[in-house]
Order: C-alpha cells, then structure tokens, then sequence
C-alpha cells in the first residue's frame, strides 16, 4: 500500500514537473513572440519615420518623393531609435543595425520611373493641354551650361543616344497616327505637366532652360542649340512629308514635270523636276514651321485643301533659280509666260490638332527610354540648384531603404518605400 501511494506521488510530482516545464517554455516562446511582433512593428514605424523626411520642395515642384541621405545618416537615426525603444528592457538586447540605399537612389532612371508613374495616374494628355500658356516673345531666354562641376554630375553625364527622324518618319508611312506613336510612353504625361517648351509654358518658376522640352530631346547644354535642333528635327520630317505628298499627288507631280520639260528638256528634266518638288516642299515646310511656332496646327499628313503654297511662288523665287544653269535660267524667262501653274489650298474648313507640342512629343516617344528619364532627371536637378540647394543631387536622394536590426542574436529585415 505504502509502495502504491510512493508511486503515484512520483507519479504526479514527474506530471507537476513536466506542466511547469510546458508553462516556462509556453512564456518563454510568448515572450520571443511578443519580441519579434514588437520588433516588427518598431522596424516597419522607423522605416515610416525616415521616409516622412521627404524633401517638400521636391514634391511640390516635381511630385517626387524622395529623402536626403545615406547609409551613414540612416544607421545613426535607426540607432538612436533603437536604444530610445530598447534601453532598460532587460528581456531585449539590442545590438546592431545596418542599412543598404544603393537600390533606392532617386539617380536610378527605374526608381525615378516608379516615381513618375505614381503622380501621373490620374493625369492626361488632353487634361494637361488645357493648362498651357502661350510665351510671349520677349520671354526669358535659357543660358548655356559651362561650370563643369554641374555638367559632370548630372544624371545623363556619358550617355549619349539619340532618335531620328527617319524612325519616327517611317512610322507615319506605317499609317501610324500621333496616338499610336504616343500610346506606350508615359512619361510624356510627366514632361507636360512639369516642364515647359519655346511655345508653352505650364510651370511659372524659375528654370534654367527655356526649352525644356527640347533639352529632354536634343541634350546639349546650351539652351538656344537645344530649340535649333529640335526646330529642324520637325523641319526635316516634314519636309519629307511634304514632299511625299507632292510624289503622291497626280496633279502637282504632272505640273511640276511639265514646268521641268519647259526649262530643260532631255536628260536634265527629271532632275529639274526633282528640284522643283524639293524647292516647293522647301516652301511649305518654312511656311508650315512658322505656324507651328505661332502656336497653329499643322496637319500631319498634307491634302489639297492644307495645301498652302503656290508653284508660282517656286519658280519665281531665288532658291528655286539658284539651282538652275545659266541656260535654264534664260528658258525659264522666256517660258515663264506659258507655264500654267496651280493655287495652293486655302486651309479652311481643315481641322488640325498637331501643333508644336505633340510634333516634340513624337520625337520624344521615339527616344530610348532611360535617356529621356535622365534628361528628365537633368531638368529636375538643375532647376533644384537654381531655386534651392546649390548642391542638390539627386545621387544623395532615395525613394525607399532596406534595413536590419539585431535583437537578441536575431535579425529582423524590412524594405520601405513610398
């Protein structure tokens, strides 16, 4: 009997022993919970904090978020906010932190690119035509670049790729209208709202270029070479364009092949029918540049009725007689009495909606994609430095970090962003 009641106290001394083991582990493992939950929590609220130091100037003026910093500068404020959570709790030992913003830098055309798209989801490109204004022609002009230290550092420095007017030409020949050249390329939605071109204004703070928008195409750190040779990237495609058209027409081709064989009969007919075209097409492209600049449409592909200039003002100008021989010239003289010539279209009734911005914005949807963000980037830099900081970077700036802090020999990762 003694021997039966000694074992059941055994019995249930092994079970008081085993449930007090269960209870001091089921703490233990709640406390480690309660730990990590904790740590969880403090690491995700850090990250929040630091990310809340966004530059306001940034966001105002560009819609970028973005905070100043590096991995130095993140590891002391995650520090001091560990040991402020930390310090005496004896159950947490915090003992280390680090942080990585290398796949974060707002000079990444990706992580820039993430930024863009953020603030244009709700915007349009027939929204934000709506809040243009047209520059008066006293208006500020742009200035060249020449410190180097400026030039050195911008986000685009060493990349050079640019588009052709071949490519985007060849996509009008496709039948290939302004929206299906546009369609695939958001960033044009940011470049219209943010920054401004040589006929339309939409930002009215400072900036260094005038012609931002020919900047993005062009690249030259001059502003007046930037407009030069966006103007006559247009110039050139539609001066192909025109004279595609001038081929295309049976009317004109004929007439201009009967002046031809007037002035140079025999071999030379052709080529001075080709002059002819070329000069003609010459003719309306300068008129149709002049339009552009007003702030006017110009159709993309000519008819008869947008047809605006005259043979007569081709065989009786100098650029066309310039390219004649001194025979051909005389023939013309004598001839020029019997040349019967045609009007060009008066242009009414034509409606047009290609003016010189989505002419620009054609040739940008057209450009490699990480150069536009660059030359993007550029404009956001240095329109920075003018306003602000003269040391804004956007290499210093970040949309997002990664961090680790060790708690009790574990360590808890987190990646942040806006």
């Amino acid at each position: 009997m003694k021997n039966n009641k000694g074992s059941s106290a055994i019995l249930i001394l092994m079970f008081l022993t085993a449930m007090i083991v269960m209870i001091m582990a089921f703490i233990e493992i709640s406390k480690e919970m309660s730990i990590k939950g904790e740590c969880n929590a403090l690491t995700l609220l850090w990250g929040k904090a630091i990310l809340s130091e966004y530059d306001t100037n940034l966001y105002s003026d560009y819609g970028i978020m973005g905070f100043h910093g590096n991995e130095s500068d993140v590891n002391e404020k995650l520090d001091k906010y560990c040991k402020f959570s930390f310090n005496n709790r004896k159950s947490v030992k915090y003992t280390n932190v680090k942080s990585e913003l290398g796949e974060y830098r707002l000079s990444s055309p990706n992580n820039f690119s993430d930024e863009v798209d953020k603030r244009m989801l709700l915007c349009s490109i027939d929204t934000l035509k709506n809040k243009r204004k047209f520059r008066k022609d006293d208006e500020y002009e742009g200035l060249e670049i020449r410190n180097k230290y400026v030039l050195e550092t911008l986000p685009s420095n060493n990349y050079e790729k640019s588009n052709s007017v071949k490519e985007l030409r060849s996509k009008i020949a496709k039948g290939m209208s302004f929206e299906d050249i546009t369609s695939d390329c958001g960033e044009l939605v940011y470049i219209m709202k943010y920054f401004n071109n040589n006929v339309y204004v939409r930002d009215e703070k400072e900036t260094l270029f005038r012609n931002e928008w020919e900047y993005i195409l062009i690249g030259k750190d001059d502003d007046k070479k930037n407009f030069n040779s966006a103007k006559r990237r247009i110039f050139l495609l539609r001066n192909a364009l025109n004279l595609a058209y001038l081929y295309q027409d049976t009317e004109k081709r004929h007439l201009t092949l009967t002046v031809a064989e007037a002035i140079a009969p025999g071999p030379w007919m052709i080529a001075v029918q080709f002059l002819i075209m070329e000069t003609w097409a010459l003719i309306e492209t300068n008129y149709d540049l002049e339009q552009l600049l007003k702030g006017e449409g110009v159709i993309l592909l000519k008819t008869d009725d947008s047809w605006h200039t005259d043979l007569d003002t081709v065989i009786d100008g100098d650029t066309f007689k310039d390219g004649l021989s001194d025979e051909e010239k005389n023939r013309l003289n004598e001839e020029r009495n019997n040349i019967n010539t045609i009007d060009g279209g008066s242009g009414v009734g034509v409606s047009c909606e290609m003016d010189y911005e989505k002419y620009l914005l054609m040739f940008l949807s057209t450009m490699s994609r990480d150069v536009r963000l660059l030359r993007m980037m550029d404009l956001v830099q240095m329109n920075m430095k003018l306003r602000y900081y003269r040391d804004f970077d956007l290499a210093e700036y970040n949309n997002g970090l990664a961090y680790a802090i060790t708690v009790n020999n574990k360590e808890y990762e987190m990646n942040v962003k806006y």
